[in-house]
C-alpha cells in the first residue's frame, strides 16, 4: 500500500478480510476527487462504475506515522489460476451449480 502522507513508501500486509458484496455507494471521501470512479445516481448517491469491495488489511512492521483516515493506493497480489478454474467460477456463479 502507499498511503498519499507516507513520502511515496509503499507499505506491506496481508488482506485478512474481505467483504461478501460489492459495495453499491462510493464514500464521499473517495467520490470526491473520482479517488475511486464513480457516477451519481439518480438520487444524487455516488455510485461505483465498477465492483468494488472493501478489504481489511493487517500491515507489516514499518516505520512510517500513519494518521487515522489516511488515503492512498493499495495493489493486491494473488496466485495465478488456470483458465479452466476461471471457467468453473464463472460457470458456478452463472448458473449456481455446487462444488
Amino acid at each position: 500500500m502507499q498511503f498519499d502522507l507516507a513520502q511515496g513508501a509503499i507499505l506491506t500486509g496481508t488482506v485478512r478480510e474481505i467483504a461478501h458484496r460489492d459495495a453499491q455507494v462510493v464514500p464521499r471521501t473517495l467520490a470526491a476527487g473520482q479517488q475511486l470512479a464513480n457516477r451519481p445516481s439518480a438520487s444524487g448517491t455516488p455510485r461505483p462504475l465498477e465492483a468494488s469491495y472493501q478489504v481489511r488489511v493487517s500491515l507489516d512492521e514499518h516505520q512510517q506515522v500513519l494518521i487515522i483516515g489516511a488515503r492512498g493506493r493499495g495493489k493486491v497480489v494473488v496466485e495465478s489460476q488456470t483458465l479452466g478454474l476461471h471457467l468453473w467460477r464463472f460457470l458456478r456463479r452463472t448458473f449456481a451449480l455446487k462444488g
